[in-house]
């Protein structure tokens, strides 16, 4: 009976830890010059600056994720475009804290929009240093013009 016990609390502790899990990716631009930290749960996802082990006091920005469904969950940016080492995009995103540097890193959470006043990533797609992060739930699925570590 003890060991019963003894394995269903095993059991329990390993679906709470599991339901808990959180995804932490270091995003490089292609020649590596420039990080950025993404550290995910399924409710937060912090954007970082740089390459850290856990999010620092500035240079982040904290955005709540639970409200998205997984298939429409992207991130779009680029590299060293105008005067910013990085933008993104992280479209309809709910931002809870932005304590980026605005003179070095640009974040929004809308699209262009084109001749006809609609949003689209089309224009920026086409900037110089283009990257495209796609989650599955947290969990990078798919990227371009990024290195990821």
């Amino acid at each position: 009976m003890k060991t019963h016990i003894f394995i269903i609390n095993i059991i329990f502790l390993l679906l709470l830890t599991s339901c808990n899990k959180y995804y932490h990716n270091y995003i490089y631009s292609p020649d590596r010059k420039q990080c950025i930290t993404i550290i995910s749960d399924k409710k937060i996802r912090y954007i970082i600056a740089g390459k850290h082990p856990s999010v620092p006091e500035t240079n982040f920005l904290k955005l709540d994720i639970s409200k998205r469904y997984s298939f429409a969950d992207h991130i779009v940016g680029s590299w060293r475009t105008n005067k910013y080492n990085w933008q993104i995009i992280n479209a309809e995103s709910i931002i809870l804290e932005n304590k980026l540097d605005t003179m070095k890193y640009k974040f929004t959470k809308n699209y262009p929009t084109n001749s006809l006043g609609i949003s689209t990533k089309a224009s920026f797609s086409n900037e110089k240093g283009f990257f495209y992060l796609g989650f599955d739930y947290g969990e990078i699925y798919d990227s371009s013009g990024v290195i990821l570590d």
